[in-house]
């Protein structure tokens, strides 16, 4: 928690408006659908260079792969399963992960590879996750900038809601 308070203030302190999502119930998820062309799995070794190139690109050009090994795989509680990767041929074109403190956690796609639903591929199967492990209920940080995700987010059934 201590580094979602961190990243939220970082935001918050360079100009971005965060936007808090719950979702209320993980019992009426839609199936994963993966188009064809792609493969969606969990992270395996040699994956971080993948993550870390799909997530500057999409959204935060400040990711290194030491920063990756530090803050993700060496994370209270982190299982690679819980990180999904989606591929194209063999390269790494987006990523989500399921927290165990029951958040979504970077939904990142490659721009070249936007616009066939891998998104939204990419948060069901960390929605399935989280239910997998148990919990009920899912939430998500989110730039307020990022609008295409946001309604993604909420046609997935995730409503905003005012941080404790």
């Amino acid at each position: 928690m201590a580094k979602r308070a961190f990243y939220v203030l970082r935001r918050v302190l360079s100009g971005h408006r965060i936007i808090h999502m719950r979702r209320n119930s993980l019992d009426d998820l839609p199936p994963v659908v993966v188009p064809n062309g792609y493969a969606l799995r969990t992270l395996r070794n040699g994956d971080a260079a993948g993550w870390v190139h799909v997530v500057n690109r999409a959204m935060n050009p400040v990711w290194s792969e030491r920063r990756f090994h530090r803050e993700v795989e060496s994370a209270a509680g982190f299982r690679p399963e819980d990180l999904h990767v989606m591929t194209h041929g063999s390269t790494v074109v987006g990523t989500a992960s399921a927290w165990r403190d029951g958040s979504i956690h970077i939904v990142a796609v490659l721009p070249e590879h936007r616009g066939h639903g891998l998104g939204k591929v990419l948060t069901l199967a960390a929605l399935h996750r989280l239910r997998e492990l148990g919990f009920n209920d899912a939430t998500l940080i989110t730039d307020g900038s990022r609008s295409a995700a946001i309604h993604l987010y909420k046609k997935l059934g995730f409503e905003e809601y005012p941080p404790d």
